[in-house]
């Protein structure tokens, strides 16, 4: 979530302090008016960030290049999907990208690590985001609710009839919380495992975290009218928890990995980690490495290496390629690989370890 578009840290900030000054009238009117209005994501902001000038997308891996696109019907709402078929599949990933990412954002380092892995990668894209034709997001709840549609089209959809007893999840922040909230749901087919790469526990912790970045201990005096203004504009819908889906799906094993660093979805706050003690039978539940990974929130599933690079010096490379080069369009394709390169290693222990996690719960 660190790309999420910048329009909705500002209606954040009126809304907390609008809180302390004008009550919950106002702040009613605030949120109606300026929060989740507009779309996620569009590929032409895509190409725009500073993220994807130095880390990969899916148009950087040949692994990805043959791929099923298509559109679906679910419960009224249309989706976009990806789906990308491994020779004899271990099984099925669901794959769930982040707030103001698409489908073939950065994500795809882990789409092309586990296609190449033996596993099948089905994507979609969440409401108001790359390929999906809804105009505003509505809020974070909205990811779950497609996440649910998806996993109810895939139980009666004969296509992946093979994929009933082999089938996991897996997402990156707003994707992380969308594949364990779904959970919430009743499905045909059952996922066997979901894997969280750094996730928030439920819209209404998120947002308060997002206030607190920027306003600080202001959002937690004003706590009570925030959560009343969610509540009235959004519904329980904005309180939905990935915990509550977690323990809706008893038999499904929970795999989570968290950033020490991340200020996005603090590990102390707004995670998943951090209410992972509510989560019923504690034995399904599987912390990596049972500490907390040296990353930031855009970097936790990318080697301490690429990590490194990304933080401290891939920005300045790139900026020193623009002066050199006159602007992004000069800059030759090689230059601009040799930092995608350095900057977009995907931690092979971790993601190794989620995919024999994986197997072996639909063994």
């Amino acid at each position: 979530m660190k790309n999420r578009g910048k329009w909705l840290i500002f209606p954040l900030i009126v809304l907390v302090v609008g809180s302390a000054y004008f009550g919950f009238a106002k702040v009613h009117s605030l949120v109606v008016g300026n929060l989740f209005v507009g779309r996620a994501s569009t590929y032409q902001a895509l190409e725009e960030k500073m993220i994807y000038q130095i880390r990969k997308s899916w148009k950087d891996y040949p692994s990805l290049r043959e791929r099923d696109e298509f559109d679906f019907e679910e419960s009224g709402d249309w989706h976009h999907a990806y789906f990308y078929e491994a020779e004899n599949p271990k099984g099925l990933i669901l794959l769930a990208h982040g707030y103001s990412s698409l489908s073939d954002g950065h994500e795809a380092s882990l789409a092309d690590y586990f296609l190449r892995d033996g596993w099948s990668i089905l994507q979609i894209d969440l409401t108001a985001s790359g390929k999906d034709d809804d105009d505003q997001v509505g809020g974070f709840h909205v990811g779950a609710n497609d996440i649910a549609e998806t996993i109810r089209y895939l139980g009666k959809e004969s296509r992946f009839a093979s994929y009933r007893d082999s089938f996991c999840l897996l997402g990156f922040s707003w994707g992380a919380y969308a594949v364990s909230a779904a959970l919430s749901h009743s499905f045909d087919i059952v996922p066997k495992a979901v894997a969280s790469f750094a996730g928030f526990n439920s819209p209404a912790e998120e947002m308060l975290a997002m206030a607190k970045e920027y306003v600080g201990g202001l959002a937690d005096f004003v706590r009570p009218s925030f959560e009343l203004s969610l509540s009235e504009n959004f519904g329980q819908e904005a309180f939905l928890s990935a915990v509550s889906g977690f323990n809706h799906s008893p038999d499904c094993k929970v795999i989570l990995v968290q950033g020490r660093d991340d200020k996005r979805v603090p590990v102390d706050s707004a995670s998943i980690w951090h209410f992972a003690d509510t989560i019923e039978n504690p034995m399904r539940l599987i912390r990596y490495q049972d500490a907390l990974l040296p990353r930031d929130h855009a970097s936790v599933f990318y080697s301490d290496e690429a990590f490194e690079y990304y933080a401290n010096e891939a920005e300045k490379d790139y900026s020193e390629l623009l002066k050199k080069y006159g602007g992004k369009a000069a800059i030759p394709k090689e230059e601009l690989n040799r930092i995608k390169e350095k900057s977009s290693i995907v931690d092979e222990e971790l993601l190794s370890f989620v995919s024999g996690q994986f197997a072996s719960a639909i063994a």
